[in-house]
């Protein structure tokens, strides 16, 4: 019976820290590790861990405040599943999505990461809840589809451990914004993925999100992280092509967060007409933060 170590790292994030503690102890796959990573917190986050009382919940203080990715690579030593899973602090799961996930590991051996469908979940918004996509998300080497349309997310997916390379040490510290993007580009590159084809995970999205605040810095990292993968030689031609289109996707969003409806109906009116003024104009008037 395969394990999972679920890795949260906190930072502060008592606001909605019940609520996440509460989805993984109410898990119906009930083989877990909880791997509590405190780094330094200031407010009561301790003391919301401190209520649940589980000896499956495992609480580690940082000896020092580090970026959130080598808070990860910290966390990630400390665990003794075969299954990674990582959960934010404001973020959430459904009940079934281990066990769903987990199902999928033991049945088909050649799978390495098991997703799910998310939910985005919206502060203070009258529409609350957005489904990332109602059509199929991609199966096996997802890569070349992931840069075309990037519908994933970190908390949605599990791990089996032996694929995680430079274990523990998974993810850059050099790009620390982009992090996540980067494992999973080079993740997607070598091997299979499966999809549970329903929402099992509510990524919730505010305004403190930590890549909403940072978004300006996040695509300049973007922008230095491609060109040195670029050096690298592993990437096609074709697939830097689309990361270029990504990173103008990023960018028009960018542009877009700090538009006044007026420059907005300007960028409309005499922009270049193509698919994406479409899209900006989704964005723009269903922006949530």
């Amino acid at each position: 019976m395969l394990k999972v170590s679920i890795i949260i790292n906190c930072f502060n994030g008592s606001r909605y820290l019940k609520k996440t503690l509460e989805s993984v102890i109410s898990q119906s796959y009930q083989n877990w590790e909880l791997i509590f990573w405190d780094n330094q917190s200031e407010d009561n986050s301790y003391e919301i861990f401190n209520e649940f009382k589980d000896k499956k919940f495992k609480y580690f203080r940082a000896e020092k405040h580090t970026s959130l990715h080598k808070a990860r690579n910290l966390a990630l030593s400390k665990c003794s599943g075969d299954i990674i899973g990582f959960l934010d602090t404001d973020d959430y799961w459904s009940v079934n999505k281990l066990k769903d996930q987990i199902e999928i590991f033991e049945r088909e051996s050649k799978v390495d990461c098991v997703y799910t469908k998310f939910w985005v979940k919206y502060e203070n918004s009258f529409i609350p809840n957005k489904l990332i996509t109602f059509k199929n998300l991609p199966e096996g080497k997802i890569l070349d589809r992931l840069l075309n349309e990037y519908n994933f997310s970190l908390g949605s997916a599990l791990f089996r451990k032996n694929k995680l390379e430079n274990f523990p040490n998974v993810f850059s510290e050099k790009f620390d914004l982009i992090s996540d993007f980067d494992f999973m580009i080079r993740f997607t590159k070598k091997n299979h993925l499966a999809c549970v084809q329903k929402p099992l995970h509510y990524y919730r999205k505010h305004k403190n999100n930590m890549s909403l605040i940072n978004f300006k810095t996040q695509i300049e990292q973007m922008i230095l992280w491609s060109a040195n993968l670029k050096k690298e030689n592993n990437f096609t031609n074709d697939q830097i092509i689309k990361l270029k289109k990504h990173i103008d996707r990023m960018v028009i969003k960018f542009e877009i967060q700090k538009m006044s409806l007026l420059n907005f109906i300007k960028f409309i009116i005499f922009g270049k007409k193509d698919i994406s003024k479409f899209k900006s104009l989704v964005y723009f008037l269903f922006k949530k933060f």
